[in-house]
């Protein structure tokens, strides 16, 4: 998720014009493109689940015999699950023992339906309740949110069969968005933004819900601000709970830029994960 994305600066002008006032619709929040032809260097499955009885999700199922967890992966606003950076981290997940379920949310890639901010919060919970389905679901199954898929994802972790949440690059509430979009284009600072009111969410006040472990990763040249994840991470009220600051790190590269760090830090947290799950 790219701020650019939430205002183009080519609307200016037409801002100022209609009196200094802007909205964001879910139109503007979702780029979503046509497929490609990436491959990934693990066999995953393709797998597909029914939501609200019309909309298909389409998702990839990595699975392996000797698997320790499960992850399930929410991607951002941006492209599906066959582009960069998605697809990246889908491999990097493939190389740590455990079951990889990553989903492209309705209006991506090959799932049916229009992209919504509130389709997407239905689609987790979907793929949620189509993992705990499956023989895999013995095992802890841990969420991974990306960007703005921190936000669903920080929603289905409430479920107590969740046994970790994993967040990366991650968004606050929606009037902290509407904060970081004008500390990240200084002339929007005199310009009332709002969030549509299908699009209002408050992530520090879910995360108080959570009561599985937590680890927050965040670039510390990230466009989206690190103390949107701080403030996050300061939501939590347990103490199982760790914030991972990467140095050089930009949007959702954790992967690339701190490739050595990022899976030792998984695999510790993990690890965490599988003692919360037996407890």
């Amino acid at each position: 998720m790219k701020i650019t994305f939430l205002v183009p600066i080519s609307l200016f002008a037409l801002i100022t014009f209609v009196g200094c006032s802007y909205i964001v619709t879910d139109t503007m929040l979702f780029n979503e493109r046509p497929l490609k032809t990436l491959t990934t260097q693990f066999h995953f499955s393709d797998t597909y689940f029914s939501v609200d009885d019309t909309i298909l999700v389409n998702g990839w199922m990595l699975t392996k015999d000797s698997a320790v967890a499960n992850i399930l992966l929410l991607h951002g606003n941006s492209n599906n699950l066959y582009e960069l950076p998605w697809i990246n981290i889908i491999n990097a997940l493939g190389s740590l023992n455990v079951n990889v379920f990553a989903i492209d949310y309705r209006g991506f890639g090959r799932s049916s339906g229009k992209v919504s901010f509130k389709g997407m919060f239905r689609d987790a919970h979907g793929a949620l309740i189509y993992l705990k389905s499956t023989s895999y679901a013995s095992k802890p199954i841990i969420v991974y949110g990306l960007s703005l898929g921190s936000i669903p994802a920080i929603d289905i972790a409430q479920d107590p069969q969740v046994s970790g949440l994993l967040l990366e690059g991650a968004l606050s509430t929606s009037e902290d968005a509407v904060e970081a979009i004008k500390e990240h284009h200084w002339y929007l600072r005199f310009i009332n933004i709002e969030y549509g009111k299908d699009l209002i969410f408050n992530s520090v006040e879910t995360i108080k819900n959570v009561k599985a472990p937590v680890l927050i990763i965040h670039g510390n040249h990230d466009n989206l601000p690190e103390w949107m994840s701080k403030k996050l991470y300061d939501s939590i009220h347990h103490s199982n709970k760790s914030f991972y600051a990467v140095e050089n790190g930009n949007h959702c590269d954790t992967y690339k830029v701190d490739s050595s760090h990022y899976v030792s830090k998984l695999s510790e947290f993990i690890d965490q994960c599988i003692l919360f799950q037996q407890k």
